[in-house]
């Protein structure tokens, strides 16, 4: 119903994006898939108690975010695949443990989503908006996935006035060695020494690291730390059609 923000049926896709409310209307997000502003911050959340794809499980660190990225549209989700009630049987996905483990179910889940929604999102955007996407702990392999699929509808939809997706920023990436390239996108990792995530993301262009900081969680990361978030610069490319990313680390040939 529209007056609601929600379906009085269940969506016919669900399955497709277990992240949202199956009765969910552009994912759970009416005012910000409209987004008047254009201007979009996407939060990927890590394990959850179940707090997943909600605001409560950033805190104030979401509000600093957006200070720093000038960007006060946010849309929060679920890139963990359900949580602590899928890891440990409280819930419905309690028999997809090892996916929740696996990095690439978890990038093929945020793709899976992207393909579902990327459109509504840009869609909402003014001309020469952007979206940054940032993610924490298990959300990383999840955010790589939705980065691809936003890529993607944005090449179909002919997009060409601005690098849409400027920014991907992982908190504490758990898995990152295994996380997927997003080529001539701006990527930065935030480190902590902690034993969790300690793996190191090859294909990020900054990493950012506190050596003498041992928490894994959202609320350890400082002020001092979001500072160095920023969005990527990027020129037009007229033989190739693409955006070049011009603050990208050059990486060799495989």
């Amino acid at each position: 119903m529209r007056d609601l923000g929600r379906w009085t049926t269940v969506d016919p896709y669900s399955d497709v994006y277990s992240s949202f409310s199956p009765y969910s209307y552009v994912v759970n997000n009416p005012i910000n898939a409209v987004d008047p502003d254009g201007q979009l911050i996407i939060f990927v959340n890590g394990n959850h108690y179940g707090s997943g794809g909600k605001k409560e499980y950033w805190g104030s660190f979401a509000d600093k975010v957006g200070n720093q990225l000038k960007d006060k549209n946010h849309i929060f989700v679920d890139g963990s695949m359900g949580g602590y009630a899928g890891l440990y049987g409280m819930g419905p996905a309690s028999a997809y443990r090892s996916q929740h483990l696996s990095a690439t179910s978890r990038y093929k889940e945020g793709y899976a989503v992207g393909k579902a929604v990327a459109q509504a999102i840009i869609k909402g955007l003014a001309n020469g908006e952007t979206i940054k996407i940032i993610t924490h702990s298990m959300g990383g392999a999840w955010g790589r996935g939705l980065a691809k699929a936003l890529e993607k509808a944005a090449k179909e939809m002919g997009i060409k006035d601005r690098k849409l997706l400027t920014l991907i920023a992982d908190f504490d990436p758990f898995q990152a060695s295994s996380l997927v390239d997003v080529e001539n996108t701006f990527i930065q990792q935030y480190l902590h020494k902690g034993l969790l995530a300690d793996q190191r993301d090859e294909n990020a262009d900054e990493v950012h690291g506190d050596e003498e900081e041992s928490s894994h969680s959202i609320s350890s990361f400082t002020l001092e730390e979001i500072s160095n978030l920023e969005e990527g610069t990027y020129e037009w490319n007229s033989e190739t059609e693409e955006w070049d990313c011009t603050s990208c680390k050059e990486k060799e040939d495989e």
